[in-house]
This record gives C-alpha cells, structure tokens and sequence, in this order.
C-alpha cells in the first residue's frame, strides 16, 4: 500500500467582483420606508436592495391598543438563481401583536411590495440591513 500526500487547502480568493447594477448608498439611513397607519391597507412597491438581507419591522406607539398587524413581502429570495426561467418571485407573511422589533425570515434578493393590512394610525417602520 503507498500512502500518498492528501491536499486538504482551501481555495483563497481571486478577485473581487463589482455590479454596477447596484447603486452605492450611505450606510447611516437604513430606512426604507416609514407607514403611518390609516386603517386601510396601505401598499409600498419595493425596489432591489443595495445588500441581500433580511428586512428589519418596527412597530411603535400603541399604547394601550394591541392590534394585530399583517405584512407580507413579496420579491426574489437570495441567492437569485442564475437562469431567468429558475426565478421565482417570494411571498412571506408576518404577524405583529405586540410593539417592538421583528424581521423576516427571507434573505431577499429584491423586493417588489410590502403590504401591510391592520395598521391603526399608529407607525410602522421597514429597515433595509445594516451591516455590522
């Protein structure tokens, strides 16, 4: 038996690509949208995103009133299949109860539309990812 010499190296980078299909953005003004509740349902359409991420909900000011509000993204996930016939478009769906924090469990690509359904007059905020 001849024991031979096993290469168990990694493949270091070779280069770093650039799309100029994406516009820079400063990273200060993670704000893609702010909702101020009518009561109706309200609709935002999307843009792509300068970073595939997940998107970051803020729900605020309440009070004593405890709705229960709907959002559901529609867009492309990450990572964009390569061919355009393997595209397909993504919906989630989340549930807002309470004031605070959530985000979705999609990393997108883009998004197409966020609607949002049961928002009172009260705020909602949508983040595009920070990165940290």
């Amino acid at each position: 038996m001849v024991l031979e010499e096993y290469d168990d190296s990694l493949p270091a980078p070779a280069r770093v690509g650039f799309d100029a299909s994406r516009q820079p953005f400063p990273l200060d003004d993670p704000v893609l949208f702010e909702l101020e509740g009518t009561g109706a349902p309200l609709r935002w359409a999307g843009a792509g995103l300068a970073l595939p991420n997940r998107l970051s909900l803020w729900l605020d000011r309440l009070g004593d009133f405890a709705p229960v509000v709907r959002i559901q993204v529609q867009g492309e996930a990450y990572p964009r299949a390569a061919w355009e016939n393997q595209r397909q478009r993504q919906k989630e769906r989340i549930t807002l109860v309470e004031e605070g924090y959530d985000e979705t469990d999609t990393i997108w690509e883009s998004v197409e539309s966020v609607e949002v359904f049961g928002l009172p007059t009260r705020y909602l905020s949508i983040h595009r990812p920070v990165v940290t």
